[in-house]
This record gives C-alpha cells, sequence and structure tokens, in this order.
C-alpha cells in the first residue's frame, strides 16, 4: 500500500499514458503497446513462464495465482496460452483454494525429465492456523492444475507466529530451499526432492545477521533472493535496527551458511519498511531495485554491486538527476495537479524481471497527494540495467482517487518478462485484479541505424555506413574510384592537356608519346636508324649496323683510328711495294690515295657528315 506522503516533491521523466476504466482496454503508444484486462478476483499474485522443453527458451504460456479474498487468503491458480487464453483453471468452487494466506512464496514447474514436458507444479505459501499465527506449506498440482494430495511438508510443526514466506530456491539434484520470515528474524529450510528435510538441517534454520544489526532487529521484511550456482546465493532483505531501517544483503551457500564478502549492511540508502523491491542477477554483478527516503523527496532507487558488494553504480532517480518533472505535463482528467507545487509523488516498485537483453521492467505503484486526497496508480518503468538509465518514459497503467485516510491499493505486484515484451498482474482498489500485456515495439530496422555517425542511415541513402565520410552529399575526390557523395558512380577528374592523344597514334604525354604532334612517334613504334630520330620514344635514336668495310680496328665504329691505319698501310705500301687487299676500298687491284678518300667519305657518312 502506498503510504500517505509527505509534502516532498519526486520528479520524474514520464510521458504518461492513463487508463480510467475497470474493463478490458488497449492502447498504444510510441514505446510500444499495452493491453489491461480485469481478471477475476482481488489481485494477481505471482506469475511465471513456462517453457517446455525444460531448460529451453521455447515458452508455451504462463501460470498465475490469483487472490480472490484477502480477509480470508483464498486464491486460485489458472493457466494460460501465449495468447493469454486461459486453458486450466484449479477446479475449485468458483475457482478458490481455502485456507491459503499470502503474501504468496513461490511456484516451479515440475518436469518428466525424459520427455522435458511439464508435468505439474510445487507451490510454497503460507497457511493460517488461528489468529496471528500461520504455518509455511508446500503442495502441488499437476500439470492440468489439479491438487494431488495433502501438502508436504508444513512447518513449523507448532506455530506460534505469523511466518512469511518470500522466495523458493530448487537446486540442480532436485533439493530446495525456502526463505520465510516472523518480521523479526531469517529462516531457511532445505528439503530433498522427495520433501523430507535435508540431512543436518532442523526444520527453520535462522540467517545469523547479528554482526551488522548490532543483535537487534525490530522488523523484517521483503528477502529476495538470486541463485548464482547451486552454493552460491545471494539474500536481500531490508531491517529495521537502531531506529532506522537498513538493507542487508549476504552471501550464502547451499548449507545456509555466510561465504565472503560478509554480510554488508548499507545504512545510508534511508529505507523504510516495504521499500525493498527486488534483485536480479546481471553479468557478474547484483542489481537492488528499491524506493529511498530522502528530506525533501521519496525516490526510486538503482543500486549495482559486485559480487565483493562493492559500489558499482547507483542513482536515485530524483529531480536533480536524469529526471524532469513530471508534474507540469500530466494530465489526471478531472484534477490536475499543478502551479503551486502542491503535487508530491512517488514510485515503489514492487517486482522487476531483466530479459536477455538487460532490459530491466520494473512493476510497482506511484503516488501523490495535493493535501486534500490522493491518487494511486499503477505503473510500469524500464531501465537499462547497465548504467540505470530509463528505457522507456514510464507507464501509468491505472489510476485511482482516494481520501487521504482511505487505505485503498492500487498496484502492479507481479511480472515477468517475454520475448515481446513484458506481462504484470496486480489489484485495482481493493476489489479487482488485473493483469497487464505489454508489447514492446519493433526493434528498429539496421537499415535505420547510424553506424557511423555521419547523419545519414543506409535507408536514407548512405552507401557504406561504415565510413564516416561517404554519405549523400559529401565531398567527392575525384578519379579514386570511391563513391563518397553516394551518387552511384566516382567522380571523373578534368581532362590534363597530356592525357590527350593529339596525334591519334594510341598514346598521350603522360603515356609516354615523346611527340605527340607526330604519329609515327610513338612508344614501341618503329625505329630508323641513324636518322637522329627517336621514334620508339626509348630516349635515343637507333644506332645503324656497322659496315665492316673500313672499320680496321673492328670496334664497331668508323672513325679517325680508321683513317689513321689505312694510311699507314698506305706509307707503307710505299716503301716496301705490299699492303693487304683489305685497304683496297675501291677495288682497283692498288693501295692509293683513292682509297684513302674513300676511307674518308665512309667515316663522314657513317658520323653524318662529319
Amino acid at each position: 500500500m502506498i503510504r500517505v506522503i509527505r509534502s516532498i516533491s519526486f520528479i520524474v521523466t514520464m510521458a504518461i499514458f492513463i487508463v480510467f476504466t475497470l474493463h478490458s482496454n488497449c492502447f498504444a503508444m510510441s514505446q510500444g503497446d499495452i493491453a489491461v484486462e480485469s481478471v477475476f478476483g482481488q489481485e494477481i499474485k505471482a506469475i511465471i513462464k513456462l517453457f517446455e522443453p525444460k531448460g529451453s527458451d521455447n515458452l508455451i504460456g504462463t501460470l498465475e495465482c490469483i487472490g480472490t479474498d484477502g480477509g480470508s487468503g483464498r486464491f486460485y491458480f489458472r493457466r494460460l496460452n501465449l495468447e493469454g487464453i486461459e486453458i486450466n483453471r484449479a477446479p475449485e468452487v468458483d475457482g478458490q483454494v481455502r485456507g491459503l494466506a499470502g503474501p504468496f512464496g513461490g511456484i516451479e514447474p515440475l518436469y518428466d525429465e525424459a520427455e522435458e514436458k511439464i508435468t505439474g507444479f510445487r507451490c510454497f505459501a503460507s497457511r493460517r492456523l488461528g489468529l496471528g499465527t500461520t504455518q509455511l506449506w508446500t503442495f502441488y498440482m499437476d500439470a492440468e492444475l489439479t491438487f494431488l494430495h495433502e501438502a508436504r511438508p508444513r512447518w513449523p510443526a507448532d506455530s506460534e507466529k505469523m511466518y512469511q514466506p518470500y522466495s523458493m530456491i530448487t537446486f540442480s539434484d532436485g533439493s530446495y530451499m525456502i526463505f520465510s520470515s516472523d518480521c523479526k528474524k531469517f529462516y531457511m529450510s532445505r528439503f530433498n526432492a522427495d520433501d523430507t528435510i535435508a540431512e543436518g538441517w532442523p526444520e527453520m534454520k535462522e540467517l545469523d545477521i547479528s554482526a551488522q544489526s548490532g543483535g537487534y532487529i525490530g522488523s523484517m521484511s521483503n528477502i529476495r533472493t538470486a541463485k548464482i550456482s547451486d552454493n552460491e546465493i545471494i539474500v536481500c532483505f531490508v531491517a529495521r535496527s537502531d531506529q532506522e531501517y537498513n538493507l542487508f544483503i549476504a552471501k550464502i551457500d547451499g548449507n545456509g551458511e555466510h561465504l565472503c564478502p560478509p554480510l554488508a549492511n548499507y545504512n545510508n540508502i534511508n529505507l523504510y519498511d516495504d521499500s525493498l523491491g527486488d534483485i536480479v542477477l546481471y553479468q557478474d554483478d547484483i542489481i537492488i531495485i528499491a524506493n529511498t527516503d530522502g528530506v525533501d523527496e521519496s525516490a526510486l532507487y538503482y543500486l549495482r554491486l559486485n559480487q565483493d558488494f562493492e559500489e558499482v553504480k547507483s542513482i536515485r532517480y530524483t529531480s536533480s538527476t536524469t529526471l524532469v518533472s513530471m508534474c507540469n505535463s500530466m494530465d489526471l482528467g478531472e484534477t490536475v495537479y499543478v502551479g503551486d507545487g502542491v503535487m508530491n509523488f512517488e514510485f515503489n516498485p514492487r517486482r522487476v524481471s531483466i530479459n536477455p537483453e538487460g532490459i530491466i521492467y520494473i512493476c510497482g505503484a506511484a503516488g501523490s497527494s495535493n493535501g486534500e486526497y490522493r491518487r494511486i496508480y499503477s505503473m510500469l518503468i524500464m531501465i537499462h540495467a547497465d548504467d540505470g538509465s530509463l528505457a522507456n518514459e514510464g507507464i501509468i497503467i491505472k489510476d485511482l482517487q482516494v481520501n487521504p485516510g482511505e487505505t485503498w491499493n492500487n498496484s502492479l505486484g507481479a511480472i515477468i518478462w517475454t520475448p515481446t515484451g513484458a506481462i504484470a498482474g496486480g489489484r485495482f482498489g481493493d476489489k479487482q485484479a488485473m493483469r497487464v500485456v505489454y508489447t514492446a515495439p519493433p526493434p528498429p530496422d539496421p537499415l535505420d541505424i547510424d553506424n557511423d555517425g555521419d547523419g545519414f542511415t543506409e535507408n536514407q541513402g548512405d552507401c557504406n555506413d561504415s565510413d564516416n565520410t561517404i554519405y549523400p552529399g559529401a565531398p567527392e575526390i575525384c578519379g579514386d574510384g570511391i563513391d563518397q557523395d553516394c551518387d552511384g558512380e566516382d567522380l571523373i577528374c578534368p581532362l590534363d592537356p597530356s592525357d590527350i592523344d593529339d596525334d591519334n597514334d594510341g598514346f598521350t604525354e603522360n603515356q609516354g608519346d615523346c611527340n605527340d604532334c607526330d604519329d609515327t612517334i610513338y612508344p614501341g613504334a618503329p625505329e630508323i636508324c641513324g636518322d637522329g630520330i627517336n621514334q620508339d620514344c626509348d630516349g635515343e635514336d637507333l644506332i645503324c649496323p656497322i659496315d665492316p668495310l673500313g672499320d680496321f680496328d673492328c670496334d664497331g665504329y668508323l672513325d679517325r683510328n680508321d683513317y689513321q691505319i689505312i694510311r699507314e698501310a698506305h706509307l707503307i705500301h710505299l716503301i716496301s711495294g705490299s699492303f693487304d687487299p683489305k685497304y683496297d676500298l675501291n677495288g682497283d687491284g692498288y693501295l692509293n690515295v683513292l682509297d684513302l678518300r674513300t676511307e674518308v667519305n665512309l667515316i663522314n657518312s657513317y658520323q653524318g657528315g662529319e
């Protein structure tokens, strides 16, 4: 129940969606769709997901526990398929199971291990014995929700207290542990798969918290548990010591003994008796969702701890953090609490559920007051487990106006995540159970995500969304083979004059044409030797083959050396009268001045007339 709220101003960032009718209804919003259904009974106490085969992610439906009479503690079970259609109900008169009292502890599906099908359910609750006394009770139903036998076990045998069941954890061998409290002490009970008390265990074992509580516990509430492994269990609860409500967290083994780190007492969070919402495990950390009191305002609280219970991050959602005033934008129908700052607001989380994507669904109750009367809301909020940031703007499911002295409830107290969103259950007022189905918006089209941060997505024409220099209208670099502006082609660079083939011989100057005005000159063109023109553009004219006539020193050239040789041969001939016929260049049978002249002509002809 929402407390009468002090004159505080709690400010939240929320676009609010309100449904005022008690009848089944559905409405859409930017964050997804909400369907609200009135259910027979006063309150949906628990919802669990049903999977087949065991351990798979194949969701086949849900099982719900619904209270029908808060005074007598009656409730019934019903099983629904994925479409929310009821397929089984506990076969009792008017759907009621008599003799059970809340709070409801837990429900666990049981499987035929061979077929991996659900064969029944084990349930844990409290059973009223008399005024102010209850007994803890485990009982069974088959898959069609027929009660199989008398409940077992029931404990303690001679109850003189009001025992409240809170949580049940099942181990890999089929045994299970029950967590409960008599509002003063924290109890654990462990049973084998056949419901006999585990070896070495008493009927109820107390968790020792005296080291951190100063030995005095005025009251205890809201025990929450999470199993890391069969031998590592996180337990969290609120207890009053030294006139203050403190948050306690411990790690215990399968025998209920403390593990390291030791029990931690967070005494600076300003809690009250029912302000602990729930805990979940995320990656290797523990996330606690609660409501805290403050000097000026009450606030939703996110606390992330590592497994040494050291704070990783905490957020107190107030006007000074990430949240913005809801007062100035929320229309509550006939009454709008705005203007003079008379609106006080708080959100009390009840239960949470975390999906594989790290979204934490938080359900609970919210309240506001203008001093004359209060409004109480059933509410759903989603946050990111990683950093506590809001994943939606908040949804008010039901709105109820009451006088300050009235104690009507309006709250969502059970929630599960589903592949498409979440299902929550609770109550509207004191007389009506309600079921809420939230369908999350479809995930964004990957082509609508700007992966490179250039301001454009693929659906907006970005032709390479992994490169922020490429997008529609981007500066284009010509001739690099990349289409920067996404127009379908690379930009052609302006032509360089040296890229033009002026003589049409198939080559430009940039391709090596050494005379682009003569179509006989280009790389690889036929070369004419000795004409002084470099037709094939290899950097030099081709030297013509040497006629051996006149090359007397056999060096491949006709030059002055050759003339000197024939001149000396002529002098020797004049003295001796003999000569080598190779010096008879004109072939007249003599070596004379005519042959010397012939040699001079050959040399001049070879050297271009030099």
